[in-house]
């Protein structure tokens, strides 16, 4: 069995960070001395262990500054815990629905996005995480480069590929679409303001038909039409009123919806015509 470290704690404010659903503040501020650490463990504190000792996890993200030194973080202190199997987005990508379709067909117990949404990235800007002392294992860092299981007795780390079972659920055409860990000084955020490319192909001449952008992670996203486009909070409730005969994901029809507080509430328009049932959720 791996080594087992227990790390000082320092008196971080850690319930200052948890604002949304997860942690989001500067790079700076992960980057103290053992404060990730300390928020993994608190997580997994809060948890009954028969939600994670032996169970498979996923971790990924948006490819943002500080993320790949996160991931070997939260993989020593998962293994600490004693988690079974890490699955981790080789070079630690993983969009947010790539994370949530690989922990349905994978069967895995739950998983960690390294996302800060739609802040921007970048040594000077934001980083987050979603979803007494610390445990973590003495193992060494895992290389997230290369495809593969490495085994540390009875706690395994699986790279894998970041895109192949997402693509089992989409297919894109994609602008912009290169991880750099500073978005390419761009502001992730998917509007008219920050998609001035997306909008200039889309208000063409010879614009196409149909135009989709999203943040770094994948869970805020803005449609577009030929020469015009739905209001961003909208674009919940347009997907789903149309998600049945235009996404074969969901020809059988939707189980629910679900929209963060502040989202516009065309989606609970959306729920009652289809008759399905209706969540809000904290933003994140």
């Amino acid at each position: 069995m791996a080594i087992v470290r227990l790390l000082f704690l320092y008196p971080h404010s850690l319930h200052r960070a948890t604002l949304i659903a997860g942690a989001c503040r500067a790079v700076k501020v992960f980057q103290e001395e053992n404060y990730l650490a300390n928020w993994i463990q608190a997580l997994f504190n809060s948890l009954p262990p028969e939600d994670y000792v032996g169970k498979t996890l996923v971790l990924g993200g948006d490819g943002r500054y500080f993320n790949v030194e996160a991931a070997q973080i939260i993989i020593k202190v998962a293994a600490g815990n004693g988690v079974g199997k890490i699955l981790v987005g080789r070079h630690g990508l993983l969009s947010t629905p790539a994370v949530s379709a690989i922990i349905r067909k994978r069967k895995a117990s739950g998983g960690f996005v390294m996302s800060a949404s739609h802040n921007p990235g970048g040594p000077d800007n934001d980083w987050g995480i979603k979803i007494s002392e610390i445990k973590t294992a003495d193992i060494p860092d895992v290389d997230l480069t290369a495809l593969g299981v490495t085994s540390y007795d009875d706690f395994t780390v699986e790279v894998i590929d970041p895109v192949s079972d997402y693509l089992e659920l989409m297919e894109d055409c994609i602008l912009n679409g290169v991880p750099l860990e500073d978005f390419g000084d761009g502001h992730p955020d998917p509007n008219l303001t920050y998609a001035k490319e997306l909008v200039f192909i889309m208000f063409g001449s010879r614009a196409p038909d149909f135009g989709a952008a999203s943040d770094g992670d994948g869970d805020r996203n803005m449609i577009l039409g030929k020469r015009f486009f739905v209001t961003p909070s909208d674009s919940v409730a347009m997907i789903a009123a149309n998600a049945q005969a235009a996404i074969p994901y969901f020809q059988s029809g939707l189980k629910g919806l679900a929209r963060s507080m502040p989202t516009s509430g065309a989606a609970d328009r959306v729920a009652e015509k289809l008759n399905v049932p209706f969540f809000e959720v904290p933003t994140g």
